[in-house]
């Protein structure tokens, strides 16, 4: 009876341990757990910002993007030899209405195109539409044509808030300890080349306080906002 009793109460400490908000969550699994939009939240505007094309004179214009197929499909022209930037922004409620905050940037420098999705190299002035499609749900970012290839020395920046996420990451019903454990240590970005293809983490740069990633593209894949 006394081992019995043992066995049981070293059982329920165990249980009691395993059910503790406190404990790191389950990263066992090989797909990633992608971050969800706020009820609220979701892109809804975006911009071109390009260099001024006059001679001689320095600063940003700015236009409005062409949306292809629905809110959530965004198309740009990037050029040899100018700088091209989309940005998406998402509303945020305030209680004087909805205030625009960033969720994308994308920034092509001037030197930054290398070959077409066929492998034809860009000359100076040569341009390709370039298209964002973003997840109404999810943090995920399709950025195509696929097989379009950036230089090594000045490569495509992408930059990715998400001030706009769901902060109960681990969609457990509530945010605890534990979803500040996974913004804290365990988010990053992560990409696919194709559909069926396995998810990877690719090296990033972040700002914890600011809530963003930002990571050098060679090529354009799905990428996401994940752990």
């Amino acid at each position: 009876m006394k081992r019995r009793l043992v066995f049981v109460l070293v059982g329920a400490v165990a249980v009691a341990a395993c059910s503790d908000s406190t404990a790191p969550p389950d990263t066992a699994s090989d797909a990633p757990h992608h971050l969800r939009w706020a009820t609220s939240a979701g892109p809804r505007a975006s911009k071109i910002i390009q260099e001024a094309p006059q001679a001689g004179l320095g600063g940003l214009t700015s236009m409005n993007a062409t949306f292809e197929s629905g809110p959530q499909r965004y198309s740009i022209w990037a050029v040899r030899g100018e700088t091209r930037t989309l940005q998406i922004d998402f509303p945020e409620p305030t209680s004087d209405g909805d205030s625009l905050k960033p969720f994308l940037s994308f920034t092509i420098p001037p030197g930054a195109l290398s070959a077409y999705p066929d492998g034809t190299p860009f000359v100076d002035g040569d341009s390709v539409l370039i298209t964002a499609t973003v997840d109404e749900e999810l943090f995920v970012i399709d950025l195509g044509p696929t097989g379009l290839t950036f230089t090594a020395d000045s490569p495509a920046q992408l930059r990715i808030w998400y001030t706009g996420a769901d902060e109960d990451f681990d969609a457990d019903g509530d945010v605890d300890s534990q979803d500040a454990y996974i913004d804290s240590a365990l988010l990053g970005i992560w990409y696919h080349e194709l559909q069926n293809d396995p998810w990877s983490e690719i090296g990033a740069t972040r700002s914890l306080l600011g809530k963003w990633f930002e990571a050098d593209l060679l090529h354009f894949s799905t990428y996401a906002v994940s752990w």
